[in-house]
């Protein structure tokens, strides 16, 4: 099932951040790495569309799509 959620934090130089969904007032953190991004480029603040799953260390962002929005 694919959510949406802002990319809160993404360090370019090495290729992963985190985007932060807000569940119904609660903030779920999502780690987001380049090697899942299948459209678009990451960016702070920016939107995107994925697929989570549960990771050792929490939930991972995967089969992400990068949506527009502000620069």
């Amino acid at each position: 099932m694919k959510i949406v959620a802002r990319i809160n934090a993404y360090f370019p130089d090495r290729n992963y951040g985190f985007l932060h969904q807000n569940k119904d007032g609660v903030v779920v953190k999502h780690f987001l790495h380049l090697n899942n991004v299948v459209s678009g480029v990451p960016k702070t603040g920016l939107m995107a569309r994925f697929d989570p799953v549960l990771g050792e260390k929490g939930s991972i962002a995967v089969n992400v799509d990068i949506l527009g929005g502000a620069e």
